[in-house]
């Protein structure tokens, strides 16, 4: 769960930067 949390939030960043 810890994993898919982390995951997610790095993909909402990227998004973020690009």
């Amino acid at each position: 769960m810890t994993i898919h949390a982390a995951n997610v939030q790095i993909d909402h960043f990227h998004i973020l930067e690009n």
